[in-house]
């Protein structure tokens, strides 16, 4: 059983969002900024204000593509560690240990998993200030494992 974030040799990214925006490679971006640019973007790539519309409708897509993906911290961060080669998978072993034998159906455990799910956010954004890559993907392997164990939780308490 592996007991970190899975690490690949190479992952394969049709376009990198950070050079559409003309952004550096971050964990954390100005969301005014990221804002401003796909707005200046949009308006140079429209369909409707290019000659060559197939073109403009590719480049539309792949902006709209990057700037959804920039936006949220969460698939930012999944798609950095990604072009690193690193891999968060959603089952980190030792926290699928502990949990296991907690009563899932009662709405404590599922009140302690959803602090858990609380802290890691803080953390989350603490690391994201930092720049810290190791510490993010152990986080976003634990974040997705405990998302995973809430939706169960809810199914099963409600």
């Amino acid at each position: 059983m592996q007991s970190g974030p899975v690490v690949v040799d190479q992952v394969s990214r049709p376009e990198d969002p950070f050079a559409i925006f003309d952004l550096k490679l971050s964990f954390a971006i100005d969301q005014e900024d990221l804002l401003k640019r796909y707005y200046e973007r949009a308006r140079a790539w429209h369909p409707d204000l290019c000659t060559d519309k197939g073109e403009a409708t590719r480049k539309s897509s792949v902006l709209n593509w990057a700037f959804a993906l920039l936006r949220d911290d969460e698939k930012r961060i999944d798609w950095i560690l990604a072009s690193k080669g690193v891999v968060v998978t959603n089952t980190p072993p030792a926290l699928a240990l502990e949990w296991m034998d907690a009563e899932r159906g009662d709405r404590a455990f599922y009140n302690k998993v959803l602090a858990h799910d609380k802290a890691l956010v803080d953390a989350v954004k603490v690391a994201m200030q930092a720049n810290d890559e190791r510490s993010l993907a152990s986080l976003r392997q634990e974040q997705k494992y405990i998302r995973s164990l809430l939706q169960e939780v809810q199914a099963w308490i409600a």
